[in-house]
């Protein structure tokens, strides 16, 4: 049962209570009198529970100071940061996930899709997709559809700067043949 040390009655947006025990709890209520729901509410121990539909985080006055979410700033050891969403009522932990480890400095990090759907990663606009590694770029999809490894503009479907390992078959599915070349000129060329 729930004691409020400080309220406003049911018209109230802003509560301290007790929870059972000596546990703090700070409430923020929204909604109309008489309908209120809690918002925002969090206990001494640090949990809390946030309920919304639809959430903004703004910079102050429409300034152009930089907005952050940071999940586990403040740590005093290693430990577990992981934002979850839940999209639906089969994976009620988490649907998409991204994951920091708990093993230091080193620790993986992931995202983690899970269920049968198609996991995408797209651009709305004309834009490239990067992948980097070591704060340099080492793989670029071109709006176009164009994927360059080693080059930031791949002018065919594939384009690779750097040397190659083919471990099996290499097939070449078109009238047009097969050919390897050495700077511009046919070094192998298999015909149509």
């Amino acid at each position: 049962m729930a004691t409020s040390i400080i309220s406003a009655g049911d018209a109230a947006n802003l509560g301290v209570q007790t929870t059972g025990g000596d546990d703090g709890v700070l409430v923020l209520r929204s909604g109309a009198a008489g309908a209120k729901v809690d918002a925002l509410s969090i206990a001494a121990s640090g949990r809390g529970t946030f309920s919304a539909t639809e959430t903004k985080f703004s910079p102050p006055n429409g300034s152009t100071d930089a907005v952050a979410l940071e999940v586990g700033t403040g740590r005093s050891g290693n430990g577990f940061a992981l934002l979850d969403l839940i999209g639906d009522a089969t994976y009620s932990d988490y649907g998409l996930r991204l994951l920091r480890g708990n093993a230091g400095a080193n620790a993986t990090s992931s995202f983690e899709h899970r269920g049968t759907g198609t996991f995408t990663i797209s651009t709305d606009e004309a834009a490239p997709i990067l992948f980097s590694t070591n704060s340099a770029e080492a793989m670029r999809i071109l709006s176009g559809g164009n994927v360059g490894i080693g080059t930031a503009s791949p002018a065919n479907k594939l384009e690779v700067v750097g040397a190659i390992v083919a471990q099996g078959v290499v097939s070449a599915y078109t009238n047009t043949g097969l050919y390897l070349q050495n700077k511009g000129a046919s070094v192998f060329d298999v015909g149509a």
